[in-house]
């Protein structure tokens, strides 16, 4: 048994409680006594406590005055948070008040809808030009030489979000785009880099598109058509409308364009949502961090109706340093998990974990 104990500045204690092979097991244990057998897409793994540096550290925490959640995670001694590739965390919510310590039954899988977030914007390419000017659904997020700004939305509509960006030769760089707070990569962008060919006095300018779906098609102001425009003689305006396969468009422009830039990028603005969620409780949320670093979740979307998280027993193990019990718990499970760009895939397994609670 291995234990760590953490404190938080803001007198929030988190206790962590790693777990490895005991010699004196209860009576529903097994060797190994904690594991999870799991499966994504058909292709089968498992997370062992005390074999691979893999570890299970239990902790309480609190998210609103009388909600708690009881997270088990399975991950390396140094990642007791469950967010390291190869982690597996369970996080089951409850509030001070109820009587149930998750005990044998069915849990709903969460489902966070969140009520509103705290949108984050930051100008990227900041270095290459002078005054900015972001603007939000008609409001000024801010201005001047400042390149980030934060506001807070009480609805989950999509955004319109412009940005202005001036060098001091009084060259403009601007973008014009949607941005679907819950699902980021939903609408296009675009932005443009501009080349000067000092060999033959011509220039290039290519469009970037990102996000949106299917292959973009692009509408330029000369009329071009293609991702790349060139040609001999430099104006001082150019701009391009990109629109993916479902219609939705997001544009880019250069104006004042000077001959003696060589070569130069379009500002763009970076965007995260912190979400505001209400309290849930007698709900199970599940989290797995692939090879690769991608964090995927069963709470970004509500979850197909055959989905489960079954508890088939529960018993008593011992409390952790802070005092806290913890109960051994048999689990199964079903669901679908999503990532950030809102694909999903197909997770089942079932395994012993162990889960704190307070007394």
């Amino acid at each position: 048994m291995r234990k760590l104990t953490i404190f938080v500045a803001t007198g929030l204690l988190l206790v962590f409680h790693a777990c490895q092979k005991e010699s004196n097991l209860p009576p529903i244990s097994e060797t190994p006594v904690f594991f999870v057998a799991f499966s994504t897409d058909g292709v089968k793994d498992s997370v062992t406590a005390g074999l691979n540096n893999q570890y299970l550290f239990t902790r309480i925490t609190s998210i609103a005055q009388d909600s708690q959640v009881s997270i088990s995670a399975f991950a390396p001694e140094n990642c007791p948070e469950g967010s390291c590739p190869g982690s597996l965390r369970l996080e089951l919510h409850g509030t001070f008040t109820d009587t149930t310590r998750f005990g044998p039954g069915f849990y709903a899988y969460t489902a966070t809808t969140p009520t509103s977030y705290v949108g984050a914007f930051t100008v990227q390419n900041a270095n290459l030009y002078d005054q900015f000017s972001a603007v939000v659904n008609s409001n000024v997020i801010f201005e001047g030489d400042n390149t980030t700004g934060t506001r807070t939305f009480d609805n989950l509509t999509p955004l319109e979000v412009q940005l202005t960006a001036r060098k001091f030769n009084n060259l403009y760089s601007f973008i014009s785009r949607f941005i679907d707070p819950i699902n980021p990569v939903k609408y296009p962008a675009v932005s443009l880099t501009l080349l000067n060919l000092p060999n033959n006095g011509g220039y290039q300018i290519t469009a970037h598109p990102t996000q949106g779906s299917g292959q973009p098609s692009y509408l330029w102001s000369t009329g071009d058509t293609s991702s790349v425009i060139q040609g001999d003689s430099l104006s001082s305006f150019y701009s391009v409308t990109v629109s993916d396969m479902s219609g939705k468009t997001a544009s880019a422009y250069f104006e004042n364009i000077s001959p003696q830039i060589a070569q130069l990028p379009s500002a763009t603005l970076d965007f995260t949502a912190n979400f505001t969620t209400p309290p849930l409780s007698n709900t199970v949320a599940v989290q797995w961090v692939d090879a690769q670093g991608v964090v995927w979740r069963s709470d970004r979307t509500n979850q197909p109706p055959d989905s489960y998280f079954n508890i088939l027993s529960s018993a008593p193990y011992e409390a952790n340093e802070n005092g806290l019990p913890t109960q051994k718990k048999r689990v199964s499970f079903l669901c679908q998990l999503f990532n950030n760009a809102g694909q999903s895939r197909v997770f089942f397994g079932e395994g012993v974990v162990a889960v704190a609670y307070l007394n």
